[in-house]
């Protein structure tokens, strides 16, 4: 029987939020898709337990998004419009 160390429980977890299912999981850390799915559960909900942010969301106003003018949303600032240049300069091949 091997020992599940809390290294072992991070890359458990690590790889099936990439997609891989229990069986290749199970199969790459040798033990069995059950104990794959016992500490992918719990690490679940030890996750929801803990605090996300350690500080509050900033306000959102919605107001924006209930304009009929989109236009308004769409406009770049100078700063805005110099880095979507140098972006493009950077992609161009």
């Amino acid at each position: 029987m091997k020992i599940v160390t809390n290294d072992i429980v991070i890359k458990i977890n690590k790889m099936y939020s990439e997609g891989k299912n229990l069986r290749v999981i199970g199969n790459l850390m040798n033990i069995s898709p059950y104990t794959v799915k016992k500490y992918i559960k719990n690490y679940k909900e030890e996750i929801k337990d803990k605090k996300i942010f350690n500080i509050p969301l900033p306000e959102f106003n919605i107001d924006i998004f209930l304009n009929d003018n989109w236009g308004e949303l769409t406009v770049l600032s100078e700063e805005e419009t110099e880095e979507v240049r140098k972006l493009w300069e950077e992609i161009e091949f």
